[in-house]
């Protein structure tokens, strides 16, 4: 909720943006087998629908396709950067081949299908901290909740005992 209330401008509308936040809300009161996946493709799409879509196919600052193994998003511009450009790009975060390719997934398909999708817990960990830091740079302020969500999949992730 906090994404969507720093997201919009006062009296901004965005119909498709309380449908996704409706739609993840109700998936989140049943069993989904990978939240954070589902968190990621949440931020992804409300980045996307506020003008703020991210790049994900091809470098910011050459127009090569991103085929290497490590990409790094650009923060500040939003969007990847190449192996051979990342020191020209700003605030960067190094996205694997797995986390690169799960953002780009998550941006194509709807929400429900999200629901459904696995993916290793690492890979869907990656590209949430990925796509809320990515908010963050875009909103120009932290989000308190960033914090909370991630130490909470901390405590899922850890073996009992």
């Amino acid at each position: 909720l906090e994404l969507v209330e720093k997201s919009l401008q006062e009296r901004q509308q965005v119909p498709r943006l309380f449908d996704i936040l409706r739609v993840t809300l109700d998936v989140l009161e049943g069993e989904v087998p990978e939240p954070a996946l589902l968190l990621a493709a949440f931020s992804l799409k409300v980045s996307a629908l506020t003008g703020y879509r991210p790049q994900l196919d091809r470098c910011l600052h050459c127009d090569c396709e991103i085929t290497d193994a490590t990409a790094y998003l650009d923060l500040a511009e939003g969007g990847v950067a190449c192996n051979r450009c990342r020191l020209t790009s700003g605030e960067r975060v190094a996205l694997s081949a797995e986390g690169l390719a799960l953002m780009r997934l998550l941006l194509r398909n709807d929400m429900a299908a999200v629901s459904h999708m696995g993916c290793g817990r690492g890979g869907a960990r990656e590209a949430l901290s990925a796509s809320l830091r990515l908010a963050e740079s875009f909103m120009e302020r932290p989000l308190r909740s960033r914090h909370i969500i991630m130490r909470y999949l901390d405590g899922q992730t850890r073996p009992a005992g």
